[in-house]
């Protein structure tokens, strides 16, 4: 019809060359659109459809269905500015455009904004609560935002199993959210880590790494659950780098050096290693194992040819309960200091509590 109408005009007197500028610009337009719908239609590249779109935008701005075109293939390209972007524009023009509410609440979505993206559905089921599109992403987020509630409400209340139950929901409602697979697997790492739980918190931390590579919360998160497993090496390779991509922070430096000491500990004497428990046992834990070990190898319970041996082996676990039973020691300890000094003076002597039936057993170190 436009093209009609350009020609009349001319026909008329009007500026022929104008005249024909604007419909070879029609024209060209015309076979932008049918490209890219065509290609849209076949499940084609949407970088290639994009290109098509973006050539006809130059030449007609405010076409709704060049930006409704331009807003899918963004989509599918993951640029949710430019689909929040084409969006705004169509829905300035028409705020019950519902097509433009449901792309605009996808791409708040991939982003990770939950709420803005459910606002947009609200809105667009309000103008046609029927409409297959906004009911389908509504459901699917209205699970993912149960889920997320449930693991944020365990979270501040420090139950982090539950926390992890919540968060795996949510991935598991959709387990290919770019943004969540970090967002929520930092938490589930975090929370194994508060759990004591080294190797779960690592494998949470690299699912964060498999799609974030340079995540320096991700790498300082997974050293520490290392730390709990021992792997004194991969704790100092993860801090290292993470240290690569965050030059300037001075508190990796010092995460640095503390891993430093602690493989360098471990080389040495482990405490843990001579009570035969984990690095997050429990005081109790820690407690057991020493009376065991130490009922088991006190001199004045083995033979006299199994002495020497003994006093060796129940000084180093007399000295490892001596820091790993103190408030004061094994934190620092567990960063790698030296208090192998100290640690003497912890336990010179004695039994703690005492053996069995109340009969008590003292043993003098020669130091």
């Amino acid at each position: 019809m436009a093209a009609t109408d350009l020609q009349a005009f001319a026909a008329n007197g009007g500026d022929a060359t104008m005249v024909g500028n604007k419909i070879s610009e029609m024209q060209q337009v015309r076979a932008h659109i049918a490209r890219a719908n065509q290609l849209a239609e076949a499940g084609g590249n949407p970088h290639e459809q994009k290109k098509h779109v973006d050539e006809a935008l130059k030449m007609c701005t405010d076409s709704v269905e060049l930006l409704t075109l331009s807003s899918r293939a963004s989509l599918a390209l993951h640029n949710n500015e430019q689909v929040i972007m084409d969006t705004g524009k169509l829905i300035k023009m028409d705020r019950s455009n519902i097509p433009a509410l449901a792309l605009r609440a996808r791409a708040y979505y991939q982003i990770g904004e939950l709420d803005s993206a459910l606002k947009h559905l609200r809105e667009g089921l309000r103008h046609d609560p029927e409409h297959k599109e906004c009911q389908k992403i509504y459901k699917l987020l209205r699970k993912v935002d149960r889920s997320l509630k449930n693991a944020e409400g365990d979270w501040s209340e420090g139950k982090w199993e539950d926390a992890v139950s919540g968060y795996k929901g949510a991935l598991k409602h959709d387990p290919d959210h770019k943004v969540y697979q970090v967002q929520l697997n930092l938490k589930i790492c975090e929370a194994y880590k508060n759990l004591k739980d080294g190797a779960k918190a690592t494998e949470a931390c690299s699912k964060v790494l498999a799609a974030d590579s340079r995540n320096v919360e991700a790498l300082l998160l997974r050293s520490e659950a290392k730390k709990l497993d021992e792997d004194f090496q991969g704790s100092l390779n993860d801090v290292q780098e993470a240290k690569k991509y965050r030059e300037g922070d001075r508190g990796i430096d010092q995460k640095i050096h503390e891993a430093q000491k602690v493989l360098e500990q471990s080389k040495r004497k482990n405490y843990y290693k001579i009570l035969g428990v984990k690095r997050n046992a429990s005081d109790r834990e820690i407690k057991k194992a020493y009376r065991v070990l130490a009922l088991k190898h006190h001199p004045d319970k083995v033979k006299e040819e199994e002495k020497k041996k003994s006093e060796e082996i129940f000084r180093d676990v007399a000295e490892a309960y001596g820091v790993l039973s103190s408030e004061e020691l094994r934190p620092k300890y567990d960063r790698g200091e030296d208090v192998s000094g100290q640690a003497q003076n912890q336990n010179q002597g004695g039994f703690p509590g005492g053996f069995p039936g109340g009969q008590q057993f003292h043993f003098h170190f020669r130091l």
